[in-house]
């Protein structure tokens, strides 16, 4: 199995959504292949926020043929976006017993904070700003810091000021 047009730039997806990844494989064999092929993550163990599921192959695959699959990538809106970071996600075909075969498929995904996160930090950095702990402005900051997490911005926040108030 060959990937016929590669996709070489980063795709975004947005945190607690599921983004569908078009590909174009070739069988580069003159054989069909066996009934109970899937196409999934390379590594069968692998933990993540970013859940690829298993496609079963439930569709004639005759030799030289080529043909198009749509791979669904889900990810966590739990999943820390601070950092940027790039994922590199590692594909395969497998056949009936298990086995890989055919090209490796690596798609790089970028995940970026979805309208959702978005949504829900505003709402705690509003619950925080009308606490009187701080303005509006720094308890979103303080949240983003502190990866949403509202007892640490708010120790944070209090802590910051607290300081503040030492030194005037």
């Amino acid at each position: 199995a060959t990937w016929m047009n590669p996709i070489t730039e980063v795709i975004e997806v947005e945190t607690g959504s599921t983004v569908d990844i078009p590909i174009e494989v070739q069988n580069e064999t003159k054989w069909p292949w066996k009934r109970g092929c899937f196409f999934g993550l390379e590594d069968r163990d692998a933990k993540s926020n970013i859940i690829v599921g298993d496609i079963p192959i439930d569709f004639e695959v005759r030799g030289l043929q080529t043909f198009k699959l749509s791979i669904p990538v889900q990810v966590s809106e739990h999943i820390d976006t601070s950092k940027g970071d790039t994922f590199e996600l590692a594909l395969k075909f497998f056949g009936p017993r298990g086995s890989s075969f055919g090209q490796r498929i690596v798609i790089k995904i970028k995940v970026v904070e979805g309208a959702n996160s978005r949504l829900k930090l505003y709402k705690a950095a509003l619950t925080l700003a009308e606490a009187g702990i701080a303005g509006f402005d720094e308890c979103v900051e303080a949240l983003k810091k502190c990866n949403n997490d509202e007892n640490a911005a708010c120790q944070m926040l209090l802590d910051t000021r607290e300081s503040k108030e030492l030194y005037k």
